[in-house]
């Protein structure tokens, strides 16, 4: 675990030098005065898709800032040549960015809606979220050196990941989203300020962590094929 440890005081080191903080507390004061104009009846209506695109600047941008940055310095060649393992990487970049986002989004529904909503399904779709988040950004960044290549196919993907957003207002038909990753996680969310049904329970809870899986293995695999092997090691 010491690898790990090392690998996460490097990135929140990293996060800190290149601003990451000051964007969350700049954002999350945004969001506050924004939604002290709603009443609590309308929070717990509007919250869940909120954070279904609050968290992806948190963890899916994010993690793309750390790699690209981290490409453009070298300090991947430096670090693939250590005994630190892919999954270990993969770890400390997940871990960081969930808690970063987890603290942010808590602190916001917390300053805006008070305690009166259900914390475990809360804390269960945050960190759900923003690991899916994470995985799903670095599949995506890891083919790329450069902001101006990655930013088009990311804000396309990012586009793609936020259409449940249909499903929960009910503009369209809700079940054809129940195939996007993102939806059980938002699931989740929902059922902290709202009664859901105990199958969307736990297709929530499977499907997330399928998802997690899933996304896990393509970031492991990405690492490997567009970041080891394009350094020659």
């Amino acid at each position: 675990m010491s690898r790990v440890s090392s690998a996460m005081r490097w990135d929140i080191t990293l996060q800190w030098r290149q601003g990451f903080y000051y964007v969350c507390v700049f954002a999350a004061i945004a969001w506050i005065v924004f939604f002290s104009q709603f009443s609590k009846e309308h929070l717990q209506y509007l919250l869940p898709p909120f954070l279904l695109l609050s968290l992806n600047i948190t963890t899916y941008f994010f993690v793309a800032g750390l790699v690209l940055f981290e490409k453009g310095e070298g300090a991947l060649e430096g670090l693939i040549v250590t005994p630190l393992r892919t999954k270990e990487y993969l770890i400390s970049k997940t871990t960081t960015l969930t808690v970063l986002a987890l603290i942010e989004n808590l602190l916001i529904i917390i300053l805006v809606y008070g305690f009166g909503f259900e914390l475990l399904p809360l804390i269960a779709g945050l960190v759900l979220m923003s690991v899916v988040y994470v995985l799903i950004g670095f599949v995506i960044v890891a083919r790329y050196d450069s902001i101006s290549e990655y930013l088009m196919p990311a804000s396309l993907f990012i586009g793609v990941l936020q259409l449940p957003w249909i499903g929960y207002f009910e503009l369209w038909y809700p079940q054809a989203f129940y195939v996007f990753p993102t939806q059980g996680p938002l699931l989740l969310l929902k059922w902290a300020f709202q009664p859901i049904e105990t199958w969307q329970i736990m297709y929530a809870v499977v499907s997330s962590v399928v998802w997690v899986a899933v996304f896990y293995v393509l970031a492991h695999k990405s690492f490997h094929k567009f970041i080891t092997k394009t350094r020659g090691v």
